[in-house]
């Protein structure tokens, strides 16, 4: 079962406060901007799904590519799709 408050909280402490994040929407977040989304409730998960993920490292910072299927709400939309996003660390 995914829990909402321990994934948020994974998250918070996991990325790097120069966090760049283009999400399943094309959009640039930073940290505060993808941390605050979830714990608002604008991204709602209620399971998601690494399909696929790769790793690309470089001299100091990695990127990940990653396809999972999520689901939940999305600004009170539903969604159950799967999706591309990236994360450089």
């Amino acid at each position: 079962m995914f829990n909402k408050r321990i994934y948020v909280d994974t998250v918070f402490q996991l990325i790097n406060d120069d966090l760049t994040f283009v999400n399943y929407f094309g959009q640039i977040l930073t940290k505060e901007t993808d941390i605050e989304a979830l714990r608002s409730g604008l991204l709602n998960f209620t399971d998601i799904k690494c399909l696929d993920q790769r790793v690309l490292s470089l001299e100091s910072c990695a990127v990940t590519i990653t396809r999972a299927m999520l689901k939940g709400t999305v600004g009170g939309e539903p969604i159950e799709d799967e999706m591309c996003y990236t994360h450089v660390w």
